[in-house]
């Protein structure tokens, strides 16, 4: 007697109802036997998809909710939030969200999100697995958040960030799916996180802040990967497509599957053993050798070697460098006469006739694949008076490649243009929707305060200082007017 187990999963296709499994041996008569009438057995329990029980005591999830005891919640079918601020909401620590393979999805209307974990203070033990969330803002976004899994999830086509971490750390992330969502993985002020075995295929896979270090792969060992290989190590890294990208062509000698060379984000979050799709140990013979006829007795060495040294098998060496045999090429073309430079003006002569054919594009600067907000202006009164009212107004711009959703913008009056403890702090305002490549003008009223000193002081704006925008650098955050404000009596 031998006993099996075998996982599979569930065709999602399957209508709601119950089914039974059913099991057939030697389906294709390869044992001679007497009697075949046990053959097959069904099995007594049925198994209903999408209605996953979970563990005794699992608490059943049909809707939307805000979580604020622990427990074993299991979601019952999908979920749609359509526009809701957050599908789930959890404010506690000890809560396991096990999605049954089953979905959760909404629209983008600025900050929603699948599951926001985030109590105000800090929580843990949080695992969410076995769930697809799809077309929210961020599909998983963890404040303040430790010791938790995210595991065997897929998430995709959100407009922000496929997951979320803020001020969380030592947590888990592992075979889990990131696909098409604007950036995959977002870090921020977080540390100690593992994460590997994942897919990304997103136009950014990963962002994360610079001075915090995170592991990104686990010690090799063998094991099917998230991509089919034969060890376990760290990521897989596509572009968007799935065709492209770090593990579509990162060479394998040492480990199957594993690339050689390390996939860095920054200095601090480094995959020590990415994932790869390309054949491992390419045969050192990928350029053809060359074969010739045995030399017959009266034929010169000097002869061969001359036919050697033409053989067509060295072509493909050459091929491999065209780049730097192309001033070859040229000077050939003018030692011979002038075939090449009339073929070329003929070449001209038909492109300049076809009117049709529409002017090449202005080469146009690359943008950051981040956002990049910066000051561009700041304007207000010559002079003022203690407890008297004024206006500021400040152009602020996006000049990276990524939308700015919305983030906290501080006003002050400095005498140095340097801001810090000493400075006057005025007030504060959230500045929403600035697409990449735009400008917004804000305007707001202040009071002078009472008891100023009876000085000079720059306008001073802090824009993002919540960190709710991801940008590359922050050198450019500040702003401060061109004149100063003179503080009179009045």
């Amino acid at each position: 007697t031998r006993t099996y187990t075998k996982s599979w999963s569930l065709p999602p296709h399957l209508k709601r109802g119950e089914y039974r499994v059913m099991i057939v041996l030697d389906t294709s008569s390869y044992f001679i036997e007497p009697d075949t009438d046990n053959n097959r057995m069904t099995s007594q329990q049925p198994v209903v998809p999408g209605a996953l029980t979970g563990p005794e005591g699992s608490i059943p999830v049909y809707s939307p909710a805000e979580i604020t005891k622990p427990g074993y919640y299991v979601l019952k079918r999908d979920i749609d939030g359509r526009k809701k601020m957050n599908v789930f909401e959890i404010k506690t620590s000890g809560v396991t969200i096990d999605g049954g393979g089953n979905t959760i999805r909404g629209s983008s209307s600025g900050f929603n999100s699948g599951i926001y974990i985030n109590a105000g203070t800090a929580i843990r033990d949080i695992t969410i697995k076995n769930v697809v969330i799809e077309g929210m803002d961020a599909g998983i976004w963890m404040y303040k958040v430790s010791n938790s899994v995210i595991t065997n999830c897929t998430i995709r086509n959100t407009a922000n960030m496929g997951l979320r971490l803020d001020q969380s750390n030592q947590n888990q992330i592992f075979d889990n799916t990131f696909e098409k969502n604007a950036i995959g993985i977002g870090i921020f002020q977080s540390k100690d996180n593992h994460i590997f075995n994942n897919l990304l295929k997103n136009p950014h896979n990963a962002v994360v802040n610079e001075n915090e270090r995170n592991m990104w792969n686990t010690d090799l060992k063998s094991g099917t990967n998230i991509i089919g290989g034969s060890m376990i190590g760290g990521n897989a890294w596509f572009d968007e497509t799935g065709e492209g990208g770090f593990s579509a062509s990162a060479q394998t000698y040492s480990h199957e599957g594993i690339s050689d060379s390390p996939y860095s984000l920054n200095a601090n979050n480094i995959d020590l053993y990415p994932l790869s799709r390309s054949p491992s140990k390419p045969s050192v013979a990928t350029t053809p050798v060359p074969t010739y006829t045995p030399i017959p007795t009266d034929t010169p060495v000097q002869e061969w070697s001359d036919s050697k040294s033409e053989t067509p098998p060295e072509e493909p060496v050459s091929d491999q460098v065209s780049e730097p045999l192309m001033p070859d090429v040229v000077n050939a073309s003018t030692e011979e006469s002038t075939p090449l430079p009339e073929q070329s003006q003929n070449i001209q002569t038909e492109e300049a006739g076809n009117t049709e054919e529409p002017e090449p594009a202005p080469p146009s600067r690359p943008l950051s694949p981040y956002a990049d907000i910066s000051v561009k202006e700041i304007t207000g009164p010559e002079t003022g008076c203690p407890g008297t009212e004024f206006n500021l107004s400040a152009v602020i711009e996006n000049t990276g490649g990524y939308d700015a959703d919305a983030f906290q913008v501080r006003f002050y009056l400095t005498e140095d243009r340097q801001i810090d403890g000493k400075d006057i702090f005025l007030g504060e305002k959230t500045v929403r929707n600035l697409p990449s490549g735009s400008e917004q003008t804000i305007t707001e009223s202040f009071i002078i305060p009472k008891l100023i000193g009876l000085k000079n002081y720059y306008l001073a704006i802090i824009t993002n200082t919540d960190n709710s925008v991801f940008e590359n650098k922050k050198e450019n955050n500040n702003g401060y007017s061109s004149i100063r404000m003179a503080i009179r009596d009045c």
